[in-house]
């Protein structure tokens, strides 16, 4: 992890608890990013519920997979080099 960034917050802590923060970010903006997809995709909860558990390799399910990805992206791309715990 690279230490430039816009927003840099010391803990005072134990080093696997620095990690533990990192992490809880990180699924904290994946969520987000996701969440904000479905909304502005006007996906209904019949979608996501198909996506979840209808075939294997339906649309729906490659959506919610790319959503998935794009909040992984949005993540170490842009909001990791924004807050690093340290």
């Amino acid at each position: 992890m690279s230490n430039h960034s816009i927003i840099t917050v010391n803990l005072d802590t134990d080093r696997e608890y620095v990690q533990f923060v990192n992490d809880i970010y990180k699924w904290l903006v994946i969520l987000l990013v996701f969440q904000a997809l479905l909304v502005c995709s006007e996906t209904s909860k019949e979608n996501v519920s198909r996506g979840l558990f209808g075939k294997l390799w339906n649309d729906e399910y490659l959506s919610l997979v790319i959503y998935i990805l794009i909040g992984f992206a949005s993540y170490y791309l842009v909001f990791q080099k924004l807050v690093i715990f340290q």
